[in-house]
């Protein structure tokens, strides 16, 4: 349970000023190492914690 307080904290000081509605799904991506985000937010994409694909480029990897 520690962990997961840990994971929120982190997430909530990354995800404040882009956009707190995606917390939980950030949350998730962080507490797995090399998660992806399907996400066109360009603020979110501009973080370094966790990758972030817009939709042509997740198009180009499931299409490969």
């Amino acid at each position: 349970m520690k962990n997961l307080l840990n994971i929120l904290i982190r997430t909530m000081q990354i995800v404040k000023d882009i956009n707190p509605d995606d917390v939980i799904f950030f949350a998730c991506a962080l507490a797995y190492d090399n998660s992806i985000l399907w996400s066109d937010d360009k603020k979110l994409k501009n973080q370094t914690k966790v990758k972030v694909l817009n939709a042509q480029e997740m198009n180009d990897v499931l299409s490969e």
